[in-house]
């Protein structure tokens, strides 16, 4: 069966498996071997095999002298054509002939002994384990697996309880169509599309670099997935932004929830996601006319268009707390170039006069559970995050005790762990009204109607300092 005296045979099974095309009976395989152990920092993945077909399937290769000694299990099989590059088949553990822990010895391959695999697999699950197994009731355990991207990896890693590898790049499969469809729009329909797809892949700094974050061991049994993972997630993103300068994004992943006997999956779209209006027309302000009036409007200053740009950078920004900070600087500007000011009172009396004729107390207000804080409270509140974030590193500094913050942002917090809200990602509606404000305040300033409102935002001011 080694028809190469260099090969060794790795294992074999002893039929092909299900849906294997006919007449194909040797070829080349990718072998996915994973180590278990509590002090890897490099994982092995991939492995380039041989298959051969001879009254059973022989999986082979030359001696592992490559690969770490270790248990480790076989996880997946990619088998392929002689000369081709896409795989016909893959097979994942369990596999239909019981291949579990296998244990590599200088180059050699075997099954691994019940006791070496049990001390190892403990050793490695107390090393990644995330939560207290002790509490899980309807559960062995949980994995999530983040697909990741705007970072490279080259190999497989560990980090603390994470495990990090190097997927292919993207992009190019919805840039060649998305070009195809844009030039069908300008009535062009003769453009080599597929030589168009060629050059893209070509062109490696136009990808954005993919890599897999997974968790393998999580003993939780939260009602939400991503939430209790995330600090570990972004702990890793800060190392890799740290010693590889880039900017790692979650985009998606998949959470399982291991049973006896079978899984639950659940999918996460992680991306930022689109939070813009889902409505068209003209009730959702989906005017050509608008849109070109304002776009005159914005020719006539540099800073407008900057302004607007700032906008569009803060409403795609993901993190909380730089949200804040980034928000309130566009405030800020315009406050500074209206009245020469940016301190809260500038700040406040822009908001009003971008709300007039409207009263800004019925217009900026946030309920929340058995609380209510009025456009004022508000106002402090988000100056207080912005500073918090700006000297302080964010509001995880007020959980650490680092920082105190502004009475209503504790009522606020306190309100939210009540209603059984993230405190801390997502789902602020304090932010979420920010968000709303300064679009509206943007809007006014590019009209100039901000300015013609000032003696009337003055007024209101004053009226809403005398009620405090």
């Amino acid at each position: 069966m080694l028809d190469d005296p260099k090969m060794i045979e790795l294992f074999h099974f002893p039929k092909k498996f299900e849906d294997w095309p006919d007449k194909i009976n040797s070829g080349h395989c990718k072998v996915l071997f994973h180590k278990i152990s509590a002090d890897a920092l490099i994982i092995h993945n991939w492995v380039d095999c041989k298959f051969v077909f001879c009254n059973q399937l022989s999986i082979q290769r030359n001696k592992l002298t490559d690969i770490q000694n270790g248990l480790y299990q076989i996880l997946a099989i990619l088998f392929f054509e002689e000369g081709l590059q896409r795989h016909f088949l893959a097979v994942t553990n369990p596999f239909h002939f019981n291949l579990k822990e296998i244990h590599i010895n200088d180059g050699q391959l075997s099954v691994a002994p019940k006791e070496l695999v049990t001390i190892e697999i403990n050793k490695w699950e107390k090393s990644i384990g995330i939560g207290n197994r002790e509490e899980l009731k309807n559960i062995k355990y949980a994995e999530a697996h983040f697909i990741c991207s705007d970072c490279l990896i080259t190999q497989p890693v560990k980090i603390g309880p994470a495990e990090l590898y190097p997927l292919s790049m993207s992009g190019i499969v919805d840039l060649s169509s998305s070009i195809k469809e844009a030039m069908l729009f300008q009535g062009v329909r003769n453009v080599p599309f597929n030589e168009i797809a060629e050059r893209i892949l070509e062109q490696d700094d136009r990808r954005s670099p993919l890599f897999c974050m997974s968790f393998r061991r999580i003993y939780r049994d939260d009602k939400s997935f991503v939430l209790p993972l995330l600090p570990y997630i972004k702990r890793i993103f800060g190392i890799l932004c740290i010693n590889r300068g880039a900017y790692s994004r979650l985009l998606g992943g998949i959470y399982l929830k291991q049973k006896e006997g079978y899984k639950d999956i659940y999918y996460m779209n992680c991306n930022s996601y689109y939070r813009g209006n889902l409505i068209g027309g003209v009730l959702s302000k989906e005017k050509p006319e608008l849109w070109n009036e304002q776009y005159t409007l914005s020719l006539s200053s540099d800073f407008k268009s900057e302004i607007m740009s700032k906008l569009n950078s803060a409403h795609a920004e993901l993190d909380l707390d730089i949200s804040y900070f980034r928000l309130w600087s566009i405030l800020e500007s315009i406050s500074y170039a209206l009245y020469r000011e940016k301190n809260l009172k500038s700040v406040k009396k822009t908001i009003i006069a971008a709300y007039q004729p409207q009263d800004v107390n019925q217009n900026i207000k946030l309920k929340l559970g058995d609380k209510t804080f009025t456009f004022d409270d508000l106002a402090v509140m988000w100056l207080d995050w912005r500073n918090c974030t700006a000297h302080q590193g964010g509001i995880r500094s007020y959980f650490e005790g680092l920082r105190k913050v502004h009475a209503k942002i504790e009522e606020m917090i306190d309100e939210m762990i009540k209603l059984d809200m993230p405190v801390e990602y997502g789902e602020d509606r304090s932010l979420m009204l920010l968000r709303d404000v300064c679009t509206k305040v943007v809007e006014r300033y590019l009209s100039d109607n901000i300015e013609l409102s000032s003696n009337q935002a003055n007024v209101a001011d004053t009226k809403s300092r005398a009620a405090d």
